[in-house]
């Protein structure tokens, strides 16, 4: 532990807390990503895909 000017600073409960902050919004996002990725791919092997038909 650090002290500041009189006071104890607890690194590992700041981290902790961090950490669940961050789950927490990354469970959030996770499945609007996942979405947006899958439309990606999605779209780019359905292009190259069509391109190849198309050429021939």
């Amino acid at each position: 532990m650090y002290k500041l000017v009189g006071e104890t600073i607890d690194l590992g409960a700041a981290l902790g807390t961090a950490a669940t902050s961050i789950t927490t919004q990354v469970s959030a996002a996770l499945p609007a990503a996942l979405g947006v990725g899958a439309a990606i791919i999605a779209v780019t092997v359905g292009w190259k895909i069509f391109k190849r038909f198309v050429r021939g």
